[in-house]
């Protein structure tokens, strides 16, 4: 483990508890405000529909318009699920699962691109697709020990390492399947469930839900128990194993990520570059995978995490599309925005440094992300989305001035004493 580790993993509070209500409230508003803009009111047409679930078909005779708003509601629920148990999830959880331990794990692309060829080959094989599926994860599971071995023993930074890592997988791959792509035959995990009616939608959805409950499992029965056993104010678990078993559990998250993508999209892809879809290490980050503080936190950190990745995605969708080098640089600017709220709600809540600077930096932070957020999600027109959103971008770095002034301020008062 290097410094680098030591610094970025969170420290263990003994009462986190302000930094957890202001964190979860500016949490809150964002997820409330991208969970609104999928809401579609019906059509009246809808009623028609010889398909209506049950509850809607009750209400058709009785209240049309309570009906319309069940059946609407409903829809937005679905949207959610799919968005929310998409396999970009088990990449980001590997990726949160690492940043609690104080790494950034740079390899998750190419080991989800990695263990996708490798499932898609093993099925075109014969082997039964949940086998599959698992020697897959096996071989993430090794991909992540070196990530853990280079970081926690070579003492290499684990962005070093783990993009050094996933640039060798993209090699690997490129020279291993010179077609570019390793499709699977139509419907192989069609009998990947004991349903065989179940569609592929309902099949990934309950593969990533089983997945990430068993993760989540493991950390509320003390799986992580290395990572809680720390003295109040100090940094979370010392121990070297434990950051090589968060780079093992990430590497194998993506692998089986990587497996549920080529079951979406019946093709295994060679990736072409070590870093791909920035939407992952959104998620990561506004799920507070490096800011939430104190016993337990990782669970909440987990919790957070599928609603994290429905705000990253609507937001790559629906915000203002700047690329350069084929990455999102919209994705780049709400990750700049939470990543500067967070720390001045860090210290806006700290015993030492919470004076009225910072709570005044936090709550201008805060409102401006969410401000930009809501202009984006909800379009007036051009005109007026661009003045809401330069205005909550201003508020923004209004309140990252003053962050730093307190910086300053904080340290000479600190060089004095």
């Amino acid at each position: 483990m290097t410094r680098f580790e030591e610094k970025l993993r969170p420290p263990m509070l003994a009462r986190p508890d302000w930094r957890d209500r202001a964190g979860l409230a500016f949490f809150a508003a964002l997820a409330i405000v991208a969970i609104g803009s999928l809401y579609e009111p019906s059509p009246a047409s809808a009623l028609g529909s010889p398909n209506l679930p049950p509850l809607v078909e009750s209400l058709k005779d009785i209240s049309p318009p309570a009906a319309l708003w069940c059946l609407s509601l409903l829809e937005l629920v679905k949207a959610v699920s799919r968005e929310m148990a998409s396999y970009y999830l088990l990449p980001a959880l590997g990726m949160l699962v690492a940043l609690r331990r104080g790494a950034i794990d740079l390899s998750v692309w190419a080991v989800c691109g990695f263990g996708g060829l490798v499932a898609a080959g093993l099925i075109n094989a014969g082997l039964p697709p949940l086998a599959a599926m698992i020697l897959a994860g096996v071989v993430g599971t090794g991909v992540g020990l070196v990530n853990g071995m280079l970081t926690s023993v070579v003492k290499i930074p684990s962005f070093i390492a783990t993009l050094v890592v996933g640039a060798v997988l993209v090699g690997v791959m490129r020279v291993g399947w010179p077609g570019g792509q390793v499709r699977i035959p139509d419907y192989a995990f069609g009998n990947l469930l004991a349903t065989p009616s179940a569609t592929l939608l309902t099949t990934r959805m309950l593969v990533v839900g089983c997945v990430y409950a068993v993760v989540m499992l493991a950390m509320m029965v003390g799986g992580w128990s290395l990572w809680q056993r720390s003295v109040p104010g100090n940094r979370l678990s010392r121990s070297g194993p434990s950051l090589v078993l968060a780079m093992c559990v990430s590497g194998g998250l993506c692998a089986i990520g990587g497996v549920v993508s080529v079951m979406d999209q019946g093709v295994a892809p060679v990736i072409k570059w070590p870093i791909e879809d920035l939407r992952i290490p959104l998620a990561a980050i506004i799920a507070g995978g490096a800011f939430w503080a104190g016993p337990g936190r990782s669970l909440l950190a987990g919790a957070c995490l599928p609603a994290a990745l429905l705000i990253a995605v609507v937001w790559w969708e629906d915000g203002p599309q700047f690329t350069l080098g084929g990455f999102e640089l919209q994705i780049v600017l709400l990750g700049l925005m939470v990543i500067a709220t967070q720390m001045a709600i860090a210290r806006a809540t700290s015993s030492r440094f919470g004076d009225a600077y910072c709570k005044a930096a936090a709550a201008l932070t805060a409102c401006g992300t969410v401000a930009v957020a809501a202009a984006v999600y909800y379009p007036i027109s051009v005109h007026a989305s661009l003045v809401a959103v330069t205005a909550g971008v201003g508020v923004w770095l209004l309140g990252v001035i003053i962050m730093m002034i307190a910086r300053s301020r904080g340290g000479i008062a600190g060089g004095r004493a």
